[in-house]
């Protein structure tokens, strides 16, 4: 009897920490200051206006507009290489935020404790990308991924909305 509820119990453990690890963050969730990868570049000049900068990237296949709003804040469109669409009309494909003047639509941004992520959504992939530790989501029905970098304190410094093509 008393191995059958040792069973019992690891089972139930390991079956809560399986479930702990997977996340269950929402694709909307990706939506920041009211933009998200299912916008055009017109939309968000409709939302932020024109942009500081814009710094273009070409490559055989593929050409690239980031759209640089502030030091702290910055989005990407993307088409492919023969695409004859107008700017307007690229899909925003992510964004660069590293100051807190925008946030997703739980209120997560820069300097918000990332606990307050997994609370609400569970654990994200840890990763580190050149020194810097960071929690990814992704959708299995998408190519987004939105990483939410942090401080040794566990503090988001960074989040950050990239696609695959």
């Amino acid at each position: 009897m008393l191995k059958r509820i040792i069973f019992i119990l690891t089972l139930m453990f390991v079956t809560s920490f399986n479930f702990a690890a997977a996340h269950t963050m929402p694709i909307t969730e990706t939506r920041l200051g009211g933009i998200d990868i299912t916008c055009s570049l017109g939309y968000v000049k409709q939302v932020y206006g024109e942009p500081r900068e814009k710094n273009y990237f070409d490559g055989v296949y593929i050409h690239g507009v980031t759209y640089v709003y502030s030091d702290y804040f910055s989005v990407t469109a993307r088409v492919t290489g023969e695409s004859q669409i107008a700017e307007d009309d690229w899909l925003v494909v992510g964004y660069k935020l590293t100051n807190d003047a925008l946030s997703t639509p739980s209120g997560f941004t820069i300097g918000t404790p990332y606990e307050e992520v997994i609370f609400k959504y569970g654990y994200g992939v840890e990763f580190n990308n050149d020194g810097r530790k960071g929690h990814a989501f992704t959708w299995s029905d998408s190519a987004a991924e939105l990483d939410f970098f942090v401080d040794d304190n566990n503090i988001i410094t960074e989040i950050y909305l990239g696609t695959e093509f």
